[in-house]
């Protein structure tokens, strides 16, 4: 993921992404879904079945 972004006309290169989830959550399916963002660390998740 080491693509640039436009924002106002200028590329910017994002550096970190934040991802807050509440509740009652399947580590699997959060695994699944990470994976399916493309943000890595999920594959730790799956581990834990």
């Amino acid at each position: 993921m080491e693509e640039g972004i436009e924002v106002g006309g200028k590329e910017r290169k994002i550096e970190t992404v934040v991802v807050s989830l509440t509740g009652d959550i399947d580590l699997n399916e959060i695994s699944k879904l990470t994976d399916k963002m493309n943000i890595p660390g999920g594959k730790h998740l799956d581990k834990n079945k």
